[in-house]
């Protein structure tokens, strides 16, 4: 009568990427178990494997259509804004311990695939980039800003 609550919370846990640890991260493990709609499978253990990147340590790459940024840093975050001087740029304001920021992790990487070079979408954890927070005032997370070809836009 339990058997289903018992497998759920066997079950291993996944969590968010951690920001600050890159591409090079350790990937969660899948415990080896596949659920289907017929039942559940044992297999091998293996890592989840992203659809795409979706980490860089602050190191700014040249401008990459449907990317999000991680920035940790002012100068890497005004070279950014810069790019996107004819454009849009969409700041992301997140905590590593935010539940509701890692609920809209994937939303957000989804929109700035879809947008690609239509706008510049950037991720700052606020917990590691403190003068970035402070140069926006930024006191709670989630907290998006947005920049029209330049300028902050507060509508």
């Amino acid at each position: 009568m339990l058997r289903g609550q018992i497998d759920q919370s066997m079950r291993t846990m996944t969590q968010a990427p951690d920001a600050m640890a890159g591409p090079a991260a350790p990937k969660p493990m899948t415990n080896g178990v596949k659920t289907t709609i017929t039942g559940t499978t044992k297999g091998t253990a293996q890592p989840a494997s992203p659809s795409k990147p979706t980490f860089l340590n602050a190191q700014l790459p040249k401008h990459n259509p449907g990317h999000v940024y991680n920035i940790t840093d002012n100068t890497a975050l005004s070279k950014l804004l810069q790019q996107a001087v004819n454009t849009c740029a969409i700041i992301f304001f997140t905590s590593a311990t935010c539940p509701p920021c890692k609920i809209l992790y994937p939303a957000y990487d989804e929109l700035a695939y879809e947008a690609g070079d239509k706008a510049t979408f950037i991720k700052v954890d606020i917990s590691q980039a403190y003068d970035v927070a402070s140069r926006y005032s930024i006191r709670a997370t989630p907290t998006f800003i947005t920049f029209l070809k330049g300028q902050k836009d507060d509508t």
